[in-house]
């Protein structure tokens, strides 16, 4: 992994590049030595709760939520019905909680010529909205990384567009 002048980060997981909006920051770098969760970070330092995560659960996905996942990747349909959803629970982890996470829209997209499952919705308590995708490891769908980004309802869509922008400039590996 390269950070170059705090806007250009290679070879991540499944990324092989993405440029960050120049007024963003890398806030934070959490790699374990264990097999847990870990991510970057980055976000605007003028912007309180503004956060784009590079993210790894650091384990496995369990036999049926990968196969699931692969079939959801496979199918030809791109938005996905409630039960596809709960299929992969897994993954989406607390926004399956009641309550906890409203789904705005939940589809797959070929993202720079890569399948990948999109998440939109608002995290209820928080008043957070998120983009989130989930990229599949490798072709069995074993494993999953994830790039979400989050931010207060009331900034969400003013910075939304800058997310974007690094978003669209992902390059993948392979």
């Amino acid at each position: 992994m390269t950070v170059e002048a705090a806007a250009m980060l290679e070879n991540y997981g499944r990324i092989k590049s993405i440029e960050m909006p120049a007024t963003w920051q890398l806030l934070e770098d959490h790699h374990p030595q264990t097999a847990s969760p870990s991510w970057l970070m980055f976000g605007p330092s003028n912007v309180p709760d503004v956060e784009m995560y590079l993210y790894f659960q650091g384990r496995p996905l369990t036999g049926g939520t990968q196969e699931n996942l692969k079939a959801i990747l496979s199918a030809t349909s791109n938005q996905l019905t409630r039960k596809q959803i709960e299929s992969v629970s897994e993954l989406l982890r607390e926004a399956c909680l009641i309550d906890a996470f409203n789904f705005l829209d939940v589809r797959v997209q070929d993202w720079n010529g890569q399948k990948v499952l999109i998440v939109e919705g608002r995290w209820n308590q928080l008043m957070h909205d998120r983009f989130w995708m989930f990229i599949p490891g490798n072709s069995e769908c074993d494993t999953v990384q994830e790039i979400w980004f989050q931010a207060p309802v009331d900034s969400y869509a003013a910075q939304l567009k800058y997310a974007r922008q690094a978003l669209k400039s992902i390059q993948w590996v392979g």
